[in-house]
């Protein structure tokens, strides 16, 4: 999708969340990439959800950029198999940002006290990093389904355990 103000998320509170299910899980070392504004080719890397493996333990990652060019990568610990469907979130309220799989939160919270998210240009990815429109990378399509994307700009849906969604997300 294109550019849009409504995943430029600046300093402010935000939500990212799908529904995901995993065909095939990433190989140790790699990541599969659920929903993304980046894109290192044009310089232009905001923000991007994942599902890294760091050494065979798998890990929810929201990698950002701030601050002109630090990438900041904090991940928290999940357990997820092949064939189950889960629910995937990431919340910034003010400066804590937390992970939540299945309504559950994921490690502790993450202090982001003056981390304003860079604004990019570059196009919204669902299950690819766009480093170039016409050849994504770490495309997801082969390894899963996603369900139910939505980013909500200026709020943080989950502070706390919750429980997920059971009905399609509202349109408004």
């Amino acid at each position: 999708a294109a550019d849009s103000s409504g995943w430029d998320f600046g300093s402010g509170s935000f939500t990212v969340e799908c529904f995901v299910r995993f065909n095939a899980l990433p190989a140790s070392g790699n990541a599969q990439v659920l929903l993304s504004q980046w894109s290192n080719t044009t310089a232009q890397a905001a923000w991007f959800l994942g599902l890294v493996n760091n050494a065979g333990t798998y890990q929810l990652n929201f990698a950002y950029t701030t601050n002109g060019t630090t990438q900041v990568n904090n991940s928290r610990n999940v357990t997820v198999t092949t064939g189950t469907w889960y629910h995937v979130a990431v919340a910034r309220s003010g400066n804590t940002m937390r992970y939540f799989l299945d309504g559950v939160q994921a490690g502790a919270d993450i202090d982001v006290t003056g981390v304003t998210i860079f604004n990019s240009t570059s196009l919204l990815a669902v299950g690819a990093q766009v480093n170039n429109p016409a050849t994504p990378t770490f495309n997801f399509s082969v390894n899963g389904h996603l369900d139910e994307v939505r980013i909500t700009k200026g709020v943080a849906r989950y502070t706390s355990a919750f429980t997920p969604p059971s009905a399609a997300f509202p349109d408004s």
